[in-house]
């Protein structure tokens, strides 16, 4: 079964995503993806941080 391909996104997408990704540069400079994902990785451990344990405790 083969996938229907992507649909090619909006220019009302496009520029949102644009605007993001300037904003991100401007913030973090041009190895901003790998500074932005550090961070939310960081913001996100303590959450999967205790995920992980209750699934210890329980692992169903």
């Amino acid at each position: 079964m083969s996938e229907a391909p992507r649909p090619e996104p909006s220019d009302e997408v496009k520029a949102i995503l644009r605007e993001f990704v300037a904003i991100q540069k401007a913030k973090y400079g041009p190895d901003w993806k790998k500074k932005l994902s550090a961070e939310m990785a960081a913001k996100s451990r303590p959450f999967i941080d205790a995920l992980l344990a209750a699934h210890r405790k329980d692992p169903r």
